[in-house]
């Protein structure tokens, strides 16, 4: 070894040792691995490509020798050592074995089923909805939409006749005639048929723990929960005049975790519903949710245990979605080309000392079906946009703050997309996907 050679050994030993305790945080911090990158010395194979796995194991090859002689040294081959085993570990593709486990765990493996089968084929409407309550545990409640009461846009809803404190104000309580969704009940409310020979009509689906409970359920739910946060944070509020944050994602800003959504859809929700949205993406022939780094096609990615896990031949979204922080809209109607939205709860954080009854606040209410569906991370709503619709909402920091993901169709894009394939020519897609590791180095 020439001596300018052992002059760049020791001075890269010396940053190792110098930065031991930024080495350890950054095992549970990753941001922090930028920070000692930048600051290493040109040693080795980072002359030519400074990237963290060159770091590490020219690390690994200086401190080897070195670690009997000295506890320091034998600390930062340890840690070094760690840091390898997780970049391996993040950067190993999972087995196909690994990826069916996580697909079926998720449920994601499900065969969908048609509502109108069980009910048509049953003697009576109770019978075939028993039958759906036995195979799939969930109910199935007969309700006519009402129009006859004489809801408005515009009102503030809520649970807590308390908190009645605008002219502008529909208490939504069972007293009232509401239906309160309760947060262990998954439900399928339909309507009559306008003839014997007419299908039911599917009205909304509450379902409840459609990530099934398994060891994968909570770091999903809070990969899922962190790119929401990201993605409200940093990205322009579509709602600015209303309390909390709606964000787009999809044809113009979206990223993939959406499309875990729709596959859960798929799986989850009676055939009635997934049927219609395809025949309206297939009429207009709309784009896949794509982004401008991913191409619009089959295949959704989601992140297990700092692990991608993709499935490449999976359909992909629709191509909007909708993320939600603390959100909250007096009663609306959206005017979609779709009625149908998709709804997944990732979060729901009662504040301290909230004076709401358990289950209150931050619920989506169907003023048509006088419907209220109570809360609770880990469920799937699909529901009339079209319908006068809302959530309940009792005054600042009273609420629980929720958080999801939808799926949608906006009027916007639909004329838009519909005035491009008029004129004719290719469909360029911008925007960026969602990264939660945005959020922490921003310090958002």
């Amino acid at each position: 070894m020439t001596r300018g050679s052992q002059r760049r050994h020791q001075i890269f030993v010396e940053f190792l040792l110098a930065k031991y305790s930024l080495l350890q945080l950054a095992l549970l911090e990753p941001h922090y691995q930028a920070d000692i990158l930048k600051d290493a010395p040109p040693y080795g194979s980072l002359r030519c490509d400074r990237t963290w796995k060159n770091l590490l194991a020219e690390a690994l090859r200086v401190m080897e020798p070195l670690r009997e002689g000295s506890a320091n040294h034998d600390a930062v081959f340890d840690t070094v050592s760690l840091h390898l085993a997780k970049w391996l570990a993040a950067n190993r593709k999972p087995t196909h074995q690994e990826k069916r486990s996580l697909a079926r765990n998720l449920g994601l493996l499900r065969e969908p089923y048609t509502v109108n089968k069980y009910l048509s084929s049953a003697a009576s409407f109770e019978e075939g909805a028993q039958k759906i309550l036995d195979e799939f545990g969930v109910k199935v409640i007969l309700r006519e939409k009402d129009n006859t009461q004489g809801y408005k846009r515009g009102y503030t809803l809520v649970e807590d006749p308390a908190y009645v404190t605008k002219d502008k104000t529909y208490v939504c309580s069972e007293e009232n005639g509401f239906y309160h969704v309760a947060p262990d009940e998954s439900v399928i409310f339909v309507s009559p048929p306008a003839s014997p020979s007419q299908p039911y009509n599917i009205e909304l689906v509450v379902l409840r723990d459609v990530l099934e409970e398994s060891e994968f359920t909570e770091p999903l739910l809070g990969w899922l929960t962190a790119v929401i946060c990201t993605a409200t944070c940093n990205r322009r509020n579509v709602r600015p005049t209303h309390p909390g944050a709606m964000v787009q994602v999809g044809i113009n800003m979206g990223p993939r975790h959406a499309r875990l959504l729709w596959n859960l859809a798929r799986a989850y929700l009676p055939q009635e519903v997934t049927t219609e949205i395809t025949d309206f993406l297939d009429r207009l022939d709309y784009p896949s949710l794509a982004t401008r780094n991913v191409a619009t096609g089959s295949g959704f990615s989601i992140n297990y245990k700092d692990q991608v896990y993709t499935f490449s031949s999976a359909g992909r979204a629709p191509p909007e979605g909708v993320a939600n922080w603390a959100f909250h809209m007096t009663s609306h109607r959206d005017g979609s080309p779709l009625r149908w939205s998709l709804a997944l709860t990732a979060m729901r954080e009662v504040l301290l000392n909230s004076p709401l009854p358990a289950n209150y606040g931050s619920n989506l209410v169907d003023l048509s079906l006088r419907v209220i569906v109570q809360s609770r991370v880990g469920s799937l709503t699909a529901f009339d946009s079209n319908s006068l619709h809302g959530t309940t909402q009792h005054g600042p920091g009273i609420d629980p703050i929720c958080a999801g993901i939808s799926l949608t169709s906006t009027s916007r894009v639909y004329k838009a997309y519909s005035e491009m394939q008029e004129r004719g020519g290719p469909v360029v897609f911008v925007g960026a996907a969602v990264d939660p590791r945005m959020h922490e180095t921003t310090g958002n």
